[in-house]
């Protein structure tokens, strides 16, 4: 998938600054100076300081300052932190295994293909930092979903996915769905905690507070029902790559959305959620940003 072209307006003014969006490379400010007949003159390209680059190219945004009057691209506000909810893809293997580095084998070959295909939709996305569960299926899915960004990785067991009870934890499928048989017949207010494995409060507690504190370790802070972020967080992206259950769970935390056993969200394999945090005031807002992939 291309990236987002760059734009054109009518006109800038000397002396100002310009972006060129996140994702774009070095090679594309080569393309973005040259082949408009306009732009036949000198321009001087800085990185922004997180860019990163790797063999000489910058990973977007530019910041280009124009030396004289002309015809340049528009001025575009910096995009404001974002953290992208990514579920793994199809699953093989031991679905309770902490494996050790690089992890193979945790997805089947359709998740494979769908971790592939991610990969693909992100293209062109800036990426920050990622942070996984420590299960297989999802340290495997970024593995090759995100491939190719540089950056750091971490890995949290708060992330991981629903745990069932010790004693669920070893046994085969058909046990297993022995256990299970009926559940789903069972009223959603008799299901807050039940003996299959934690329960809707306890798992929501086990995810919801450790994520804000290791959001606070990167300068946003969780406060007056939002967020204060220090400047150097302001157009960080994170991407959390981890489970349907542990995702829509921590979505609604950040979303101020009371937990309930029937979920309100459904994460399908591979699937991204956008939060995107919007400045009010002094504090910024979480927002779930549904994005438009047909238009990149």
């Amino acid at each position: 998938m291309t990236r987002a072209p760059l734009k054109w307006p009518q006109e800038a003014l000397f002396g100002a600054k310009a972006v060129i969006g996140r994702g774009h490379t070095a090679d594309d400010l080569s393309s973005f100076i040259f082949p408009n007949p306009w732009l036949n003159i000198p321009v001087l390209a800085m990185t922004a300081p997180r860019a990163r680059s790797a063999g000489g190219r910058g990973n977007g945004p530019f910041f280009v300052h124009i030396p004289e009057p002309g015809v340049y691209c528009c001025p575009v506000d910096p995009q404001p932190m974002q953290i992208l909810l990514i579920r793994h893809g199809q699953s093989a293997g031991n679905p309770f295994e902490e494996p050790e580095m690089p992890a193979h084998g945790y997805l089947s070959e359709d998740g494979e293909s769908q971790a592939r295909a991610l990969r693909e939709t992100l293209t062109g996305e800036r990426i920050d930092l990622i942070w996984t569960s420590k299960l297989g299926r999802a340290i495997r899915t970024a593995a090759v979903a995100l491939d190719g960004h540089k950056v750091p990785v971490k890995h949290f067991g708060f992330l991981n996915e629903w745990m069932p009870a010790p004693e669920a934890r070893t046994v085969n499928s058909t046990v297993w769905e022995e256990m299970n048989k009926g559940s789903d017949t069972w009223e959603a207010e008799d299901t807050w905690k039940t003996p299959l494995g934690e329960g809707t409060l306890e798992f929501v507690a086990r995810v919801g507070p450790p994520f804000l504190k290791e959001l606070s370790k990167i300068g946003v802070h969780a406060r007056y029902g939002g967020f204060v972020v220090e400047e150097h967080a302001q157009d960080l992206s994170l991407a959390v790559v981890a489970h349907g259950g542990t995702l829509a769970a921590l979505l609604g935390f950040l979303l101020k959305i009371p937990p309930f056993p029937a979920g309100v969200f459904s994460f399908e394999l591979t699937a991204t959620a956008h939060i995107k945090l919007k400045k009010q005031g002094t504090v910024w807002y979480p927002q779930l940003t549904i994005p438009a992939p047909h238009l990149k």
